[in-house]
């Protein structure tokens, strides 16, 4: 057994869950969450202003709608899902702003996180997850990190946890 997984073996459900989502630059990239944000703060906005639509100017652009956010999912995950049949894809999403639209604002509060993962998940089980034991290699274990660290230990022991 090597190093970096019996590292893997240690960590909490948490720490391999940072470490899977992780995305190495010096500028995050803009819109993009990090750890502990929520997930997709702008498909919840879309489905806040969806919920605000007039009921006949929704009806009038229902479909449209529907397209816009599945071209713009597509796009998102880059061509990495195929979707066999457009149409009950349209309708599944068309279900789904139908369930949050009549919502009133508490229960959309406790309720938008589900519906945005109800709505991701097809497209989230496209996405390849990365090989945990591979990034703690790259990036745990990098030699270079050894000074890095050695400068926090000596922080941490001059001014105290």
């Amino acid at each position: 057994m090597c190093l970096a997984q019996e590292i893997e073996e240690v960590l909490e459900s948490h720490q391999l869950y940072a470490l899977e989502q992780y995305t190495p630059c010096a500028i995050p990239p803009v819109g993009e969450p990090r750890i502990g944000q929520t997930r997709d703060g702008k498909a919840v906005a879309l489905l806040a202003r969806l919920r605000a639509v007039a009921t006949d100017k929704y009806e009038l652009h229902q479909e449209r709608i529907a397209r816009r956010i599945m071209t713009e999912l597509e796009r998102r995950f880059r061509g990495r899902l195929l979707i066999p049949d457009r149409g009950a894809e349209l309708d599944r999403i068309l279900a789904l702003v139908e369930e949050a639209r009549p919502l009133s604002d508490v229960a959309f509060e406790l309720q938008k996180e589900s519906l945005i993962e109800e709505l991701l998940a097809p497209y989230e089980a496209a996405r390849p997850r990365p090989d945990v034991t591979s990034v703690i290699g790259r990036h745990l274990l990098d030699p270079a990190i050894i000074p890095l660290l050695e400068q926090r230990l000596e922080l941490i022991e001059e001014w105290g946890p």
